[in-house]
């Protein structure tokens, strides 16, 4: 894989005189690791700080067989030499590769089991939300932001390392981060079930706070970037680079929406992007709503003026950004554009908090990107409330901006996934019967549309990660389990049926109000009776059921 640098790491010394050696891991193969901006700017931070190496690793593509172990891309040393190995988890979908990942790097999966084996440590969004499915396997986990916390992580850690000569001392490694805000270690809580399967207590059973609350960059002081750029990426050859983080928005269905804290622009874009214009001509913008970042119209022109080319993230259309493409149509050379309108009936997007009609039917059409030729869609099923005649709507939706526009259009359906921290969290996930119907019925009224390009994301798949994202940690033995099998991960549902927990118990079913969920112990800065009292707001529209 051919890669350029935008940062150098410039860690080229000895491997063994860094006083820390960290491996920092995405949990699917290389190409996929590298498309992820969280990813790679943590990977840069870290390299940022003196006495510290910071090396990468991936899930591998094959099966590795023998004596055969999992190695980083710098140094191709096995992930049980260095003294932390961290885990990117930006989606739950990575959690049932972790097991099998530590054992491949021949590392002991089960934390409580390693004896003189790195510190394991997560962060990401999934694992903010709701890392109990996989904390049989983490040391600690990273609740929030990386940037206030890296700091003071990494200086702590070295401070054990320093003491013990050595780094094989996880408990006093907890120790020494314990009282870092937003560090939450799983093995500081006790979970009891009740006989009906919920979670009948969370208790804490080591000194510090009941609750840990996520942490966040009060400000960001500068954007978060890729540091090296390759062709073998889902944006080949693209400098990524996040214009603002958090969002104004409350989609009551949006994680990032209510655990990605405040809405933040970034600052320093300009001298972000000219310093990647020294190694590459594409820019790719994003951020769940960048395009009210401060003088975006201007950073975008100055781009095209380069001979650079700019592209965005999946973009919410509202006024602002129809204003910006109305202002820079003309320097944008965007051949397709992405935008989640998520339902086309005006009942669900009361239920969702969501509703762009309006802004879509006007950026169809003014055409205001004069090179547009694909228009990508994305919509979700199985929303509270929806009936057949929803479903009808998005296939008509569809087809009615096809036939106005002459764009292909790339429509994307997906279940959605009641994620933990929203307003949704209450509800359950859509059952396979009526998803099923729903598929159905939108491939039906599409098929034979010329233009149109219909993909309806794997039942399998999403019932899946609803099971992971709404899980507690009597999961972390399935997945082990699995791993250990040699068996792909769609094996671990079946497998966790068997041990008497029921996926579907897990994913499909609505709770109660007083219900205590398996990630209670964390915190996003938004009160369950807040949520809730959403929740009831969303189900207020839900006048039939589907």
């Amino acid at each position: 894989m051919t890669e350029k640098w935008v940062y150098e790491p410039g860690k080229d010394g000895e491997w063994r005189e860094y006083k820390l050696r960290v491996a920092i891991g995405f949990p699917d193969v290389r190409e996929v690791g590298m498309s992820n901006l969280g990813f790679l700017w943590v990977y840069h931070l870290i390299n940022r700080l003196e006495e510290v190496r910071c090396d990468r690793f991936f899930a591998a593509n094959r099966q590795l067989k023998g004596r055969e172990r999992l190695t980083t891309v710098e140094t191709g040393r096995s992930l049980s030499d260095y003294d932390v190995v961290a885990f990117s988890l930006p989606y739950e979908g990575g959690y049932p590769a972790l097991p099998r990942i530590l054992a491949d790097g021949g590392i002991e999966p089960i934390a409580e089991k390693r004896n003189g084996a790195p510190f394991v440590i997560a962060g990401g969004m999934a694992a903010s939300a709701n890392p109990e499915p996989i904390a049989d396997f983490l040391d600690a986990v990273v609740i929030g932001e990386a940037e206030p916390i890296i700091f003071p992580l990494i200086k702590a850690i070295q401070g054990v390392r320093r003491m013990t000569g050595r780094f094989n001392a996880a408990e006093m490694t907890k120790e020494a981060i314990r009282d870092i805000p937003g560090i939450y270690i799983p093995s500081d809580f006790e979970v009891v079930y009740g006989k009906d399967g919920t979670v009948a207590s969370i208790t804490r059973i080591n000194k510090g706070p009941a609750v840990i609350e996520a942490v966040h960059a009060i400000k960001l002081d500068e954007p978060a970037r890729s540091p090296v750029i390759t062709d073998e990426s889902a944006f080949p050859g693209s400098f990524l680079i996040e214009a603002a983080r958090g969002c104004p928005f409350r989609c009551r269905f949006c994680l990032a929406g209510h655990a990605g804290g405040k809405f933040r622009p970034a600052a320093m874009l300009d001298e972000a992007i000219n310093e990647s214009l020294r190694v590459t001509n594409r820019v790719g913008i994003i951020g769940t709503a960048f395009t009210k970042a401060v003088r975006l119209e201007e950073t975008c022109r100055r781009i095209a003026a380069r001979g650079a080319s700019v592209s965005f993230s999946s973009v919410r259309l509202d006024e602002d950004t129809l204003q910006l493409f109305r202002n820079t149509g003309d320097a944008l050379d965007l051949e397709s554009i992405s935008v989640a309108p998520e339902v086309a009936s005006p009942k669900l997007a009361a239920v969702i908090g969501k509703d762009i009609a309006s802004e879509l039917d006007a950026f169809v059409k003014i055409k205001p990107l004069r090179g547009i030729k694909k228009l990508r869609l994305y919509f979700l099923i199985g929303v509270p409330g929806e009936t057949d005649a929803d479903v009808e709507a998005i296939a008509d939706k569809v087809r009615e901006i096809r036939d106005y526009s002459n764009w292909e259009v790339m429509a994307s359906v997906t279940p959605m996934t009641p994620k933990p921290f929203t307003p949704m969290q209450w509800a359950g996930f859509a059952g396979k019967k009526v998803l099923e119907r729903r598929k159905r019925l939108i491939e039906e009224r599409l098929s034979g549309v010329r233009g149109v390009i219909l993909k309806v994301e794997s039942l399998r798949r999403t019932f899946e990660q609803a099971t992971l994202s709404r899980g507690d940690r009597r999961m972390g033995a399935t997945l082990h389990e699995a791993a250990m099998r040699g068996q792909a991960a769609m094996t671990w549902p079946a497998i966790l049926k068997r041990n008497g927990v029921d996926p579907e118990f897990i994913a499909t079913r609505a709770r109660g109000e007083e219900e205590i969920f398996p990630w209670d112990m964390l915190s996003h800065g938004v009160s369950k009776e807040t949520l809730y009292r959403e929740y009831l707001k969303a189900m207020s529209f839900t006048d039939e059921k589907g």
